[in-house]
């Protein structure tokens, strides 16, 4: 197997950063074995085909997104702690739930009136996705107003509810495999 010194390529435009990936898989003998990352299946699948094409059969070659890649990491450990991954559409419905029992308890002074709305679910889903994937704690958001108050508050509620239903959001599995990893 031949080995390809490290580097990292920054260009504005697609075209010559795919160029890179291809001349980087092309390094690789055919029969090498191979682990393309890439922002979807489809981009990873397009860079091996025109490697395959340019260069004749290729074998040995995994394709996947980093999602994918700490998916698969992340199942020993989900499992072992009785969890399981969570789709974005069940993320979705926690963040519905927290939020439709929040209101009954009256906790959302600030956003009850738009959590009514249709798409605050979703638009809630993945505000706490990206908080919890940047490491932001909910107690880290109350000092900062009204509506960091009510979003701390739904934060919780979402993490009470993904714990008893045994499930966990994208933070939680990034973690694990990133432990597995390691």
């Amino acid at each position: 197997m031949t080995r390809s010194a490290k580097s990292l390529v920054v260009a504005p435009d697609a075209a010559r950063r795919i160029a890179a990936a291809a001349r980087w898989l092309e390094a690789h003998g055919p029969d090498a074995e191979v682990l393309v990352l890439a922002a979807s299946q489809q981009a990873a699948d397009e860079l091996v085909r025109a490697a395959t094409s340019a260069s004749g059969a290729r074998f040995g070659v995994q394709r996947m997104t980093l999602g994918r890649l700490a998916a698969l990491l992340a199942v020993p450990a989900l499992t072992s702690e009785g969890r399981a991954p969570a789709s974005q559409l069940s993320l979705t419905a926690v963040a519905a739930r927290a939020t439709h029992l929040a209101l009954q308890q009256g906790r959302l002074p600030h956003l009850g009136r738009v959590a009514r709305r249709p798409g605050f679910a979703t638009a809630l889903a993945r505000t706490l996705g990206e908080l919890r994937m940047s490491g932001i704690e909910p107690d880290a958001l109350r000092p900062l107003g009204r509506a960091t108050r009510d979003l701390a508050e739904l934060s919780e509620a979402a993490q009470r509810e993904l714990d008893a239903l045994a499930v966990a959001d994208r933070a939680r599995a990034f973690a694990a495999a990133r432990a597995a990893a390691a």
